[in-house]
């Protein structure tokens, strides 16, 4: 939005004749100056019918004078900032129809909600808690594009290549079932069915290939790791469980946090020790005791929707 107020900026200061087309071109570009001298070629095309000043005055004259009623003179000073303004919207609704922003469709969940997206090609996206996908539906049968941020289970019909790119990956398929999560510096990447190649992101290293049953790690929390995981029909986050196979404390908490929408505070307890189980999610109670009696660790919750973690 604050890109497009600027752009409006520049082409008000162009057309009033303050920049110049060089400025114009080194600033957005040969091809957006040549689209704004277009606009200007079709506003031109509008011709105005001249103006005989002298002639419409006798006219005026004669009807005045046979309707022998006084008459109001009105400046048209006083309206030429609202003449101005009108034919500024004018000119800027044309442009927008000659040269269309694209439009971005995304979809975003609060603490505790999953929802399911259909793709435009029929393809389904379960998004977790707390995540957000977004594409570009015009351009869909050309890019088969999805941007992620947080945690989702996709569902790809063939066809052409399908991509999701996240904060620290780019995963690309054909048609298959495979789980992305990707919180902060975490990324996990899970196949069910098919094959994905997964490039992290900013590495000149070739994509890792996943089969079904493949698991990827990788980050700050991770032991980065290719390897195997107990595969079912679907994760069991979209059951309402959340499950965990060797990963630091630190990202069980985080994701207690985004299902139940709870701070923690950790006095002297290690983050970085490995929890393996699951806790569910309609019952806050039973998911900080299957996570925390696990771990030997013992917890206070405060009305303030604060859980305290001390070792025992």
């Amino acid at each position: 939005m604050k890109e497009n107020k600027e752009n409006d900026v520049l082409l008000a200061k162009w057309l009033s004749g303050e920049i110049t087309d060089q400025e114009v071109e080194s600033i957005l570009g040969p091809k957006e100056l040549v689209s704004y001298k277009s606009l200007v070629d079709i506003i031109n095309q509008f011709e105005v019918e001249e103006y005989d000043t002298d002639q419409e005055m006798l006219k005026l004259k004669h009807r005045l004078d046979s309707e022998k009623k006084p008459t109001r003179v009105v400046s048209i000073k006083k309206y030429f900032p609202y003449i101005s303004a009108a034919a500024s919207v004018l000119l800027f609704a044309i442009f927008y129809f000659l040269f269309p922003v694209e439009q971005e469709q995304s979809y975003l969940t609060g603490i505790g909600e999953q929802i399911t997206i259909e793709l435009p090609d029929g393809s389904t996206v379960y998004l977790n808690a707390n995540s957000k996908i977004a594409f570009n539906e015009d351009e869909w049968e050309n890019s088969r594009d999805v941007s992620l941020d947080g945690e989702g289970y996709f569902d790809v019909v063939k066809g052409a290549s399908f991509k999701v790119s996240s904060k620290n990956a780019v995963v690309e398929v054909l048609g298959t079932t495979f789980n992305i999560r990707d919180r902060n510096n975490d990324l996990e990447v899970s196949c069910y069915t098919g094959k994905v190649g997964v490039t992290k992101s900013n590495s000149i290293d070739n994509a890792v290939v996943l089969t079904p049953g493949g698991i990827l790690r990788y980050g700050d929390n991770y032991k980065n790791t290719i390897g195997k995981f107990k595969k079912d029909d679907v994760p069991s986050w979209i059951t309402g469980v959340s499950s965990f196979d060797e990963v630091e404390l630190s990202i069980v908490i985080e994701e207690l946090s985004n299902q139940y929408g709870i701070d923690f505070e950790c006095n002297q307890i290690s983050l970085d020790a490995y929890f393996t189980g699951h806790f569910i999610h309609d019952d806050l109670n039973t998911a900080l005791k299957m996570v925390f009696d696990a771990m030997e660790i013992s917890y206070i919750v405060s009305d303030k929707n604060t859980v305290s973690l001390e070792k025992q």
